[in-house]
C-alpha cells in the first residue's frame, strides 16, 4: 500500500508548468538542432514532462520501480494523445477532461500503479493547459504587439565631392560600379597614393577611412597598402635567390622574412611609400617566390581600396507637424530618434495599421524639421 501526503500533488502541478517552460527553453538553446514546429512542440513538452515525472517519483520514494512505472505510464499516455490528436485537433481540449476523470477514479485505489497513473494524469493536464495558455498568450501578443522602428539618417559631416571628378579616379569609379553595398578592389600604387593624398585632410584622428560623395550617394573608403610574406613548406619549381646583401636594401622585407621564418601563415606589414615601390619593383623583376638562406618565401605587395555605400533613401518626403500629429507613436519615435539616432516603440494595432498605410504611400523615408528618418514596422 502506498500512503502519500496531499502536498505531493501540488508538486506535480508545479511540475506540469515547469515542463512547458523547460521544453521551450531547451528548444531556444538548441536552435536548429531541436527545431520544433506545430504539434511537435506539444509532443516534446509532454516528453519532457514524462522524464521529469519519473525523476520526481524516484526522488520522492527512492524507488526505481516507481520511477519506471511512472515513465512507462507517461509514454503510454503520450502515445495515446498523439494518436487522438492526429485524428482530430479537438483532442487537445477533450483529452485533459479524460485525464481528470482518470485522476479522480484512481483516488479510490492505493497502489504503485494507480499512484503513477494519477500523478501522470495531473501533470499532463497541467502541462496541456499551460501549453494552451502560453500558445494563446503568444497569439495575442503577435496580434497586439505592433512596433514602429525609426532610424535617423546620419549623413557624413565631412566628405569629398567627386561628382564631377570621378573620371580622374578610375579605380574608385570601378569600385562604385561593383559596390553592392560594399566591395574591395586592387588599385595601382600610383592611384592609391593619389587617393590617400586626397583624403588625408578628411580622415579623423583614430580613423582609417574617409567619405566621398558621388551624385546623391555617399561612400566610405578605406585604404590598404602593405607587403605580405609567407614561408613555404615545399620547394617551388620557380624561384629567385636573394642574398643577405640584397635583403639589406629592404629593411621591412628583412623584418618580415625573419617573422615568417619563426611563425607560420601570411604576415603583413605597412611600409613607407618609397620602400613599397621598391619591393614591388623587386617582385616584378625577380617574381614573387624567393629563396633566402635555404628557405622559400612568397612575397605579396597589396594595394587595395575598400568601398562601402552608405545606404539611405535620398528621396525623403517632407512631413509637416500637422500631419505627424495624426500619428502620435510615430511622432514620439521621431523625437527620440532625433536625440538617440533610433527608436523602437509599441503602437496600438489600429494606429500601427494607419501609420503603416501612411508611410507606404509616401515611401519609407520622411523628412521632419530638416532631418531624415527611415521608418520600419515590426510585429512581435
Amino acid at each position: 500500500m502506498l500512503r502519500l501526503e496531499k502536498g505531493i500533488y501540488a508538486l506535480f502541478v508545479v511540475l506540469g508548468i515547469l515542463s512547458v517552460l523547460i521544453s521551450q527553453y531547451i528548444s531556444f538553446l538548441t536552435g536548429e538542432i531541436l527545431h520544433f514546429e506545430g504539434p511537435s512542440q506539444l509532443y516534446f513538452t509532454l516528453f519532457v514532462c514524462s522524464i521529469l515525472t519519473a525523476i520526481v517519483q524516484y526522488a520522492y520514494r527512492k524507488s526505481f520501480l516507481l520511477a519506471l512505472i511512472g515513465f512507462v505510464v507517461s509514454i503510454a499516455i503520450l502515445l495515446i494523445f498523439i494518436a487522438l490528436f492526429s485524428l482530430h485537433p479537438l483532442a487537445l481540449f477533450l483529452f485533459p477532461l479524460l485525464l481528470i476523470l482518470i485522476a479522480v477514479l484512481t483516488i479510490f485505489r492505493d497502489s504503485l500503479y494507480t499512484f503513477s497513473l494519477r500523478v501522470v494524469s495531473i501533470t499532463f493536464v497541467i502541462a496541456l493547459v499551460s501549453f494552451v495558455i502560453l500558445l494563446s498568450w503568444g497569439a495575442y501578443m503577435y496580434d497586439h504587439s505592433k512596433v514602429i522602428y525609426v532610424k535617423k539618417i546620419q549623413f557624413p559631416e565631412s566628405y569629398i565631392d567627386l561628382t564631377d571628378e570621378l573620371d580622374d579616379y578610375p579605380f574608385i569609379k570601378r569600385a562604385i560600379n561593383y559596390a553592392n553595398p560594399k566591395t574591395s578592389i586592387k588599385v595601382s600604387l600610383e592611384e592609391l597614393f593619389k587617393i590617400e593624398e586626397m583624403g588625408a585632410n578628411y580622415i579623423k584622428a583614430g580613423d582609417n577611412f574617409f567619405y566621398i560623395r558621388v551624385g546623391d550617394n555617399y561612400y566610405k573608403i578605406s585604404l590598404f597598402k602593405a607587403i605580405g610574406v609567407r614561408r613555404l613548406n615545399y620547394v617551388p619549381e620557380n624561384y629567385s635567390k636573394l642574398s643577405e646583401t640584397d635583403l639589406k636594401s629592404y629593411p621591412s622585407l628583412e623584418k618580415m622574412i625573419s617573422n615568417a621564418k619563426k611563425y607560420e601563415g601570411l604576415h603583413y606589414i605597412s611600409v613607407p611609400h618609397e620602400e613599397l615601390y621598391r619591393i614591388k619593383e623587386l617582385v616584378s623583376e625577380k617574381g614573387n617566390i624567393i629563396e633566402f638562406n635555404g628557405d622559400y618565401y612568397e612575397l605579396l605587395v597589396e594595394s587595395k581600396i575598400y568601398l562601402e555605400k552608405i545606404e539611405y533613401s535620398p528621396k525623403c518626403v517632407k512631413v509637416s507637424k500637422d500631419e505627424l500629429s495624426e500619428y502620435p507613436t510615430l511622432k514620439r519615435a521621431i523625437d527620440l530618434a532625433s536625440k538617440n539616432g533610433e527608436a523602437v516603440l509599441n503602437a496600438p494595432p489600429e494606429e500601427w495599421s494607419r501609420t503603416l498605410k501612411f508611410i507606404r504611400e509616401i515611401g519609407g523615408c520622411i523628412e521632419v524639421n530638416g532631418s531624415c528618418y527611415t521608418v520600419g514596422f515590426l510585429t512581435a
